[in-house]
């Protein structure tokens, strides 16, 4: 039995090892791709200022009240505003490749980011680029009013629905995943009773 043990404590702790380093090399390719993004694809046909950017000498999280009680936060990669035109884009890197058509999560996404950066910036993004690294290629969306009504309708919808379960002691959390990050991040860690 102890043998199992210490074969078991050594599995995990090289998957711990294994996360740790997929997630740094990640961390370190979204990087090189932001310069290589910055410095040659988006700067070298037209004139952009970066307005934000994720980084360690980049800005925070942006946020913003939907309601009194429900707040909007997130940390696009890049805002870029085209100076001689104005134009806003929000880019947003995702590590795989491009899929048949821009996943719906992605631009959920986007359409919160929007909101965000018209929140902050006081300027309307035109559209939100995703950038996939592992291809090369890209998704565009428009900034679609509609579209972000909906998000904000629904957002406010869940939260309400989320402190509504939590008040009554009916909130019922089950993990849908092995993946220890995704445990690390989630706003149910606190009372989840599956968590990693």
């Amino acid at each position: 039995m102890t043998r199992y043990i210490i074969y078991a404590s050594a599995a995990a702790v090289a998957v711990v090892i294994f996360i740790i380093l997929d997630i740094f090399l990640s961390y370190r390719k979204r990087r090189i791709k932001s310069a290589e993004v910055q410095n040659d694809k988006f700067f070298s046909d037209k004139d952009y200022e970066v307005l934000y950017e994720d980084s360690s000498d980049g800005g925070g999280a942006l946020s913003m009240w939907l309601t009194k009680d429900t707040m909007l936060y997130g940390r696009p990669d890049l805002v870029i505003k085209d100076r001689a035109t104005g134009d806003v884009r929000v880019v947003d890197f995702k590590s795989g490749n491009k899929k048949r058509s821009i996943l719906f999560n992605y631009q959920v996404q986007l359409a919160s980011y929007f909101m965000l950066v018209e929140h902050e910036f006081g300027v309307k993004p035109s559209a939100g680029v995703i950038k996939y690294l592992e291809d090369e290629s890209e998704d565009s969306i428009a900034n679609d009013p509609e579209f972000k009504d909906r998000v904000v309708r629904e957002a406010v919808a869940l939260a309400e629905m989320k402190r509504a379960l939590e008040a009554d002691g009916t909130l019922e959390i089950k993990r849908n995943h092995n993946d220890a990050v995704k445990c690390g991040i989630c706003e149910f860690k606190k009372i989840c009773p599956d968590k990693i």
